[in-house]
């Protein structure tokens, strides 16, 4: 749901007596949550785990003395299949509560995994509010960054550049709202009326950067660059296959591309295919004429062998991906 949707739902007194909200944005999750405390007037939540029915019906059956409401919150609560099946009793009570909520106490169950289609949200969806915050698509992000940095004038080119550094739209990521805030506020202070590329290079988080570095040296087949992010990149960064990923994704584009463009695919064709930018296609279009075809393919196929071979054999994680990605480079 679009965050304004959900907020003109609460400004119009539209919430039912028990609110799942869940979704993969965080950021909007607990902004909603505090826009609930203070439309209420609420200092706090009552807080609970869903495996705990005894104080969540004390709870709810407590009129509240200083507020609107009594608000109970069952916080990044394991909705999966398997979470329902562990606290199927304390869930099971929930569900035959629900009709008999008072109309003074609200219950709001949040989480951010994915949500299996139980009974109890099946329930929800019939006797209360579901509301789903999903990560923003390209140009919903696009507006807000616009939105967010109004004051200072920035080109839609620069935007694009800043998604892509961001990693928000990767496929898989766990970059939310948050972390592009953090970013984003960086430039709010900069002297200057106009953000420019040096602006985003000097203010935008290394790591994000560099991974783009990383991957237009492989695209290009420069040795020696490849060699150099590589060995900073995995020096700073704890998690290796969060950068191994960023390279699968490469080649994958890189195939796509080249055999959609064998095929005649206009431009707009092969963005809505590949899901990625006008920006980050110009670049790969450029990268496509480096690379044949049986080498794309060993590359991908290594790459798969590589994250096997990562999960289940204790090798050294830095030589053994570098050394996969000379023998991708040396492909003749």
């Amino acid at each position: 749901m679009d965050f304004s949707l959900a907020k003109q739902k609460l400004d119009n007194n539209m919430l039912s007596k028990i609110v799942l909200i869940h979704g993969e944005e965080k950021f909007y999750i607990e902004k909603y949550l505090d826009l609930i405390k203070n439309y209420y007037h609420v200092q706090n939540f009552d807080k609970y785990d869903i495996s705990d029915f005894e104080h969540i019906y004390s709870s709810c059956e407590t009129i509240p003395m200083f507020s609107d409401k009594r608000l109970i919150l069952l916080e990044n609560c394991d909705l999966t299949k398997t979470g329902i099946s562990k606290n199927k009793s304390s869930i099971n009570s929930l569900i035959s509560y629900i009709k008999d909520i008072p109309e003074y106490s609200l219950i709001i169950i949040t989480t951010s995994e994915n949500v299996f289609k139980s009974k109890l949200f099946k329930e929800i969806s019939n006797n209360g509010n579901v509301i789903e915050f999903n990560k923003l698509n390209r140009n919903q992000l696009k507006s807000y960054i616009i939105h967010y940095l109004s004051g200072k004038k920035i080109s839609n080119r620069i935007v694009d550049i800043f998604i892509e550094y961001s990693l928000y739209l990767i496929k898989n990521s766990d970059k939310t709202l948050v972390d592009v805030n953090n970013e984003l506020e960086k430039f709010k202070n900069i002297e200057g009326e106009e953000i420019t590329e040096d602006d985003l290079n000097s203010l935008i988080n290394q790591y994000d950067k560099n991974i783009f570095d990383l991957t237009d040296s492989i695209a290009s087949k420069n040795l020696s660059k490849t060699i150099y992010y590589l060995d900073i990149i995995i020096k700073d960064q704890t998690d290796v296959f969060k950068t191994f990923h960023m390279i699968i994704r490469l080649f994958r584009n890189l195939l796509y591309t080249k055999e959609l463009m064998r095929l005649k695919f206009s431009q707009s064709q092969i963005l809505k295919k590949l899901k990625i930018s006008q920006y980050e296609l110009k670049k790969i279009q450029q990268f496509v004429k480096n690379w044949r075809y049986n080498e794309l393919r060993f590359a991908i196929h290594k790459l798969y062998s590589v994250e096997t071979t990562l999960k289940s054999s204790p090798v050294d994680s830095k030589f053994y991906l570098e050394n996969s990605i000379m023998q991708i480079l040396a492909k003749k």
